[in-house]
């Protein structure tokens, strides 16, 4: 199977996007990673895949999401914004909304605390589960070299 993997801020998506298709390779996926204009082409162009999407953005991603769908594509939703909140969590919720899940097949969270407020929000359990962010693997100790230049 395919997984179309956008990319739009490189210095903060690259490396784990890149570690991220390294794992799913591995488990037998073939991975496009891309500008998003590049992975764009390859929604209209291609049938049968999986988008990660990194984030719903209302009155944007719909005609995306209808381009996906269109193709037969399953739409994966890991945001980029999950893990820093105002205390009442408006950013939060504002990302997950009824119209995003009237479109996203899956919808993957950072932690059990979105976990909880998503659910509490949404009713959509069966959809939603706490997968954690690829980034956060890069963290151990095995990957600092990676960081090493920037640190020094």
């Amino acid at each position: 199977m395919n997984i179309l993997i956008p990319l739009e801020t490189s210095s903060r998506e690259l490396l784990y996007k890149v570690y991220l298709c390294q794992l799913l390779a591995l488990k037998g996926f073939n991975c496009y990673l891309g500008k998003k204009g590049s992975i764009s082409y390859l929604m209209k162009k291609m049938r049968g895949y999986i988008c990660l999407d990194k984030g719903y953005h209302e009155k944007v991603s719909e005609k995306l999401y209808d381009q996906i769908k269109e193709n037969k594509g399953i739409i994966i939703n890991l945001d980029e914004e999950g893990a820093v909140d105002y205390s009442d969590n408006s950013i939060l919720l504002s990302r997950y909304s009824e119209k995003m899940f009237s479109k996203v097949d899956f919808i993957f969270l950072w932690g059990k605390n979105q976990h909880d407020l998503v659910i509490e929000k949404t009713n959509q359990n069966n959809r939603i589960m706490v997968t954690g962010h690829p980034r956060f693997e890069l963290l151990k100790s095995k990957y600092h070299s990676f960081y090493e230049e920037e640190v020094n």
